[in-house]
């Protein structure tokens, strides 16, 4: 066996190793994650120790990579429950490991408590920006309507008509009923983009027949049902 075939033949080894360990972390995270679940699952009352027990499973799994455990173990410090305190601080910690993996749910928590503060977690707007981007780069409607209100008024970013513009359009397009709404204002009034009541009141009748209130008083002030 020339050096050439046995260097292949090492580095071929230690792929198919790493690949089993690899797989075999996976099945351990899924197994704990399917714990947690069950867990949840079990029924009757769950008590604080029911919830101690499905947290320390989402961590475990969430240490090995899981995202889902990631979210999940964040949603538990975010929204609090029995046996779990309340914890912006740990919250956050899991919540941005499972966005690191596009987890869209988790990015708009991260949005909610950096928008709100408290709980360990000092209020940042540009946290807020920097993940309703992120969001809005996904494709997250949510994101991406509220990421074209904070270019509309300068929150925590220059004000820019043309980027609010472009975002409520984005969010518009999928049915997002505020956005479409606020499209339709900037059809009527030319904000980042040319005034045309044509396509103000195309965007103010999708709006209002997803039930945007806004939108129908809008199409009133203009004559129209």
């Amino acid at each position: 066996m020339t050096m050439r075939t046995k260097t292949f033949v090492i580095i071929f080894f230690c792929y198919v190793i790493s690949s089993y360990a690899q797989n075999d972390i996976q099945s351990r995270a899924q197994w704990l994650f399917d714990k947690a679940v069950e867990v949840v699952d079990s029924g009757g009352i769950m008590s604080a120790e029911n919830f101690q027990n499905c947290l320390r499973y989402l961590e475990e799994a969430g240490n090995l990579g899981h995202t889902e455990a990631q979210f999940q173990a964040g949603n538990m410090f975010y929204i609090g429950v029995i046996g779990v305190n309340r914890d912006y601080q740990k919250a956050s910690f899991w919540l941005k490991k499972a966005a690191a993996h596009n987890h869209e749910q988790a990015i708009m928590l991260l949005v909610n408590i950096y928008a709100a503060g408290g709980f360990g977690v000092k209020k940042n707007i540009p946290e807020v920006v920097k993940w309703l981007q992120k969001g809005a780069n996904l494709g997250n409607p949510d994101a991406q309507v509220n990421l074209a209100s904070f270019y509309q008024y300068g929150m925590g970013v220059t004000q820019d008509y043309k980027k609010a513009f472009y975002w409520y359009k984005k969010a518009a397009e999928q049915g997002e009923p505020n956005a479409q709404n606020n499209l339709g204002a900037c059809y009527q009034y030319g904000y980042g983009t040319a005034k045309s009541m044509t396509n103000a009141v195309k965007w103010f009748r999708k709006a209002a027949a997803n039930g945007n209130p806004e939108a129908v008083a809008n199409l009133k002030k203009l004559g129209y049902k």
